[in-house]
């Protein structure tokens, strides 16, 4: 089978490649529509958890906010600081008593944990601090110069604590000067927080890859879930300045070949920013196991179409080859095929159809086949009744000369012969005769045959004896004998001898008539058995002929067979089938056999 030329292979290929890309393209549809979902709800959670943060944050701020405010509006705390030329001692009373309004204020807030630092003008420290601190600590930040103009509230981090609670800790300040009525500014207040603060209140959001900061307005790092990373810039770490914090955007970032989301929200009443670095690795890792997932399926869907299209090959395909042997078989002449199928489908339509097909070409060869046969044997009746006049004519010339030199014995011979030939062909009706009576009438048409030529033929005629009641057609051996003579012996100069032998073959029964003529070329050979208008002395039946009737009565295996060489003479052999009566004949290669299904 041509499997290039199949349609249910092609046809299958087709579902295969459909049922293919159909998955694939589910797939690839399904996977571009799953990784947006997981990198919204990525960034919807990390959202939410920044929002919630600033909201935490925010209140801690507040609280801070709320203290220096409180401070802020302190009248009393004012008077200290704008006395002017103190005493010592009535500078100690002077702190003593700014310290206990701070801490008045501080139990007003029990829940507020940073440390209240005072500074006035003149460089004088009020609160619990380092032990030599000084001035000009606050004098060395970046933002000093803005605090006796601004009204707000400046916000450092990154830096260690002054107080004596945050020593050596990172800490991050709320810092706003006091002025008075003529904008002269009296004293500074600072409130520091301690930096774990604000990392206790994130640190429970943070998985094993995001990183959460809160980076000022200068882009200094005041906490961050790296540790390590307090104090030091925040774009050096992550290449974003806090111009692009400020910008209000979320951004994707790479650093060291790794990318990042930036999620950020601003902490109210500050210039400072909660911002959430979460790696795209997070999302690829889900993204993965998407892949993963999705390529199983793929493959399962993939699978269960070769599957799905292999079964439906074997359910349609095996009807269909079926009937294609069927067909097959009726093609080489086997009109007994018949195809059940069971299935109430179009095909049984299709095995219905073929079946009456069949059926009807079957009742049609039997009619073309007897048509046949009737035209063969009336050829042949007509054929046997047409006895050449010439050989009549020289036979009867024959007799004439010999009753004129007086050979009775000869004439007795030539008559007898000669009515024997014609009871043989025109007397007896029989399309079949016995092989014995074939030969008989052989022997007598050598007969007349050697008389005319002067007696120079000489005969050897034998059959076994099994074979002797075989049934043949008649005239079958005779136009073989006749060319033998004709064409074969008459040429030589000498006399010729012609020899027949029967025997039984393993396919029937095979009758060898041999001379010792002129013999022919095998170009002659093929165009005496292809020539079927040359016709025999006797009468018009041929070499052709005698091979048309065997094949067209008993098959292709059975015929004629002929050998012969310049000069060497011929052999040809007749094969035939071994039949005892007239019930065994065979049929030509169309005759029906047994009824067997598909």
């Amino acid at each position: 089978m041509n499997w290039r030329k199949s349609i249910l292979v092609r046809v299958a290929v087709l579902f295969v490649l459909l049922g293919s890309v159909t998955a694939v393209s589910m797939g690839i549809i399904a996977y571009s529509f799953a990784k947006h979902a997981i990198a919204k709800n990525m960034y919807n959670a990390h959202k939410d958890v920044v929002w919630q943060l600033s909201k935490s944050i925010d209140f801690e701020v507040q609280k801070n906010l709320a203290i220096i405010t409180s401070l802020y509006y302190d009248e009393n705390l004012k008077k200290i600081f704008m006395e002017n030329n103190a005493s010592e001692y009535e500078m100690i009373q002077m702190e003593a008593r700014a310290v206990d309004i701070v801490r008045q204020t501080k139990n007003t807030q029990p829940l507020n944990n940073c440390n209240i630092i005072l500074f006035d003008a003149s460089g004088g420290v009020y609160g619990m601090v380092t032990e030599g601190t000084d001035f000009t600590w606050l004098e060395g930040k970046p933002y000093f110069s803005k605090l006796a103009s601004s009204r707000s509230i400046i916000w450092e981090g990154g830096s260690t604590g002054i107080g004596k609670n945050n020593e050596g800790r990172f800490i991050i300040s709320a810092i706003k000067a006091v002025k008075d009525k003529h904008g002269r500014v009296l004293y500074y207040i600072v409130a520091e927080t301690d930096e774990k603060v604000f990392f206790d209140l994130y640190k429970g959001t943070l998985n094993l890859n995001n990183t959460i900061c809160i980076v000022d307005e200068y882009g200094t790092i005041a906490s961050s879930s790296i540790r390590e990373q307090n104090g030091e810039s925040f774009s050096e770490q992550y290449g974003v300045t806090a111009e692009q914090l400020d910008s209000g955007l979320d951004r994707k970032v790479r650093l060291n070949s790794r990318d990042y989301m930036v999620l950020k929200k601003q902490i109210s009443g500050t210039n400072w920013w909660i911002v959430d670095m979460v790696p795209f690795k997070q999302m690829s890792e889900e993204v993965f196991w998407l892949r993963m997932v999705l390529g199983i399926f793929i493959l399962v869907m993939i699978v269960f179409t070769v599957v799905l299209t292999l079964m439906l090959m074997l359910y349609f395909g095996r009807p269909i080859n079926q009937l294609k042997h069927c067909m097959m078989q009726v093609t080489k002449g086997k009109f007994s095929e018949h195809m059940d199928y069971q299935r109430d489908d179009e095909i049984k339509v299709l095995a219905e159809g073929f079946n009456m097909m069949v059926e009807d070409l079957k009742i049609y060869m039997k009619d073309l086949v007897y048509q046949q046969q009737l035209l063969r044997n009336a050829e042949l009746k007509a054929m046997q009744a047409q006895i050449r006049p010439h050989f009549l004519y020289n036979t009867l010339e024959s007799i004439s000369y010999l009753a004129q030199m007086g050979e009775n014995s000869k004439i007795k011979v030539l008559a007898q012969s000669l009515i024997g030939l014609l009871r043989m062909t025109i007397g007896d009706i029989r399309s079949t005769i016995t092989l014995e009576e074939e030969l008989e009438g052989v022997r007598q048409y050598i007969n007349i045959q050697n008389i005319r030529y002067g007696n120079t033929l000489r005969e050897s005629i034998y059959a076994e004896p099994e074979i002797m009641e075989c049934k043949i057609l008649k005239l079958l051996l005779q136009p073989i004998v006749e060319n033998a003579i004709i064409h074969g012996i008459a040429p030589l100069s000498a006399s010729g001898i012609v020899m027949i032998y029967g025997k039984r073959d393993e396919d029937g029964i095979c009758i060898e008539i041999s001379d010792n003529g002129v013999g022919m070329e095998a170009g002659e050979v093929e165009r005496l058995l292809s020539d079927r208008k040359r016709e025999g002395n006797f009468s018009e039946i041929g070499i052709a002929n005698v091979q048309d009737r065997i094949q067209t009565l008993y098959g292709k295996k059975y015929g004629l067979a002929i050998f012969s060489q310049p000069g060497c003479g011929t052999t040809v052999e007749v094969h035939l089938p071994y039949i005892l009566s007239e019930g065994d004949e065979i049929k030509n290669e169309g005759k029906e056999t047994e009824d067997t299904d598909c």
